[in-house]
């Protein structure tokens, strides 16, 4: 029998409730966009890649979903979504919050890990 003494956790997606702790749908109904439109400024069109091994900075990953955004939307669309995006609540999954604390109720520890932007 394996002894388990701990349990992990991944942040975005898991204890966030969304990927990035954003609700994209809603911002891109908000601003009548397709689906996903941000999920193709932030991560695909943009430097996230470069981001997340460390060949930018953040500084410069957020530049370059701006250029995307501005590119596909025009200036004052792009800034009011993006405003909206660093402006939106991320709310935390209430499922997994209290399966954590049921966790730690029954005496496990419990960890997150992470490579959820920032945030």
């Amino acid at each position: 029998m394996i002894d388990i003494k701990a349990v992990f956790f991944d942040f975005g997606g898991v204890i966030l409730q969304h990927m990035d702790g954003i609700d994209h749908p809603a911002i891109e109904a908000q601003f009548d966009l397709p689906p996903r439109t941000l999920m193709h400024f932030l991560y695909r069109e943009s430097r996230y890649v470069d981001f997340q091994v460390g060949a930018c900075t953040e500084a410069e990953w957020r530049a370059s979903i701006r250029v995307a955004a501005v590119e596909h939307l025009g200036r004052e669309k792009a800034d009011a979504v993006l405003a909206a995006y660093e402006k939106a609540d991320r709310p935390l999954n209430p499922h997994m919050i209290a399966l954590v604390e049921r966790l730690r109720g029954a005496g496990y520890q419990t960890g997150m890990i992470s490579n959820t932007i920032p945030g």
